[in-house]
């Protein structure tokens, strides 16, 4: 089962005018983490577990034409589609490179890898150089 997608308000307003400035593409959020595609519908998103792979050979979507895939982060994708036409607006590239810089503080955070506290009775560091207290002459010893 698919995660549904929670945009903030204003990453909302933000897709929103996206798809008005590239003349109302399929947008697509994909999240590699989850491993899912959510497809933005008015005022709704359509989530499903699908991966990038199975998007980018959708047949209906090749054969619309033009695509571009921009990464917002480590767990974010945006990936848009011609509707209408067989072409996107001629800026598409790079007003989806500032959309997705200014998209990503309103998207889910990358999961946190639970780091614990360091084991009791150090600070977690290294115990420090190997070379402390060995004897010279052993060090000696082993090099000839």
């Amino acid at each position: 089962m698919a995660t549904k997608l929670q945009l903030t308000p204003i990453g909302q307003e933000l897709v929103d005018a996206l798809k008005d400035a590239l003349d109302g593409p399929f947008v697509f959020l994909i999240d590699d983490t989850e491993k899912c595609l959510h497809l933005s519908m008015p005022r709704r998103w359509f989530s499903c577990q699908r991966t990038r792979a199975e998007l980018q050979s959708h047949g209906e979507l090749q054969s619309r034409g033009c695509h571009l895939e921009v990464a917002v982060n480590a767990r974010w994708s945006i990936y848009v589609a011609a509707k209408a036409a067989p072409y996107l607006h001629h800026d598409a590239k790079r007003l989806l490179t500032w959309f997705a810089s200014k998209l990503e503080p309103h998207l889910p955070p990358l999961p946190t890898l639970g780091f614990r506290d360091p084991p009791t009775g150090g600070d977690g560091g290294p115990s420090g150089s190997a070379e402390i207290g060995i004897p010279v002459s052993w060090a000696r010893r082993a090099r000839s």
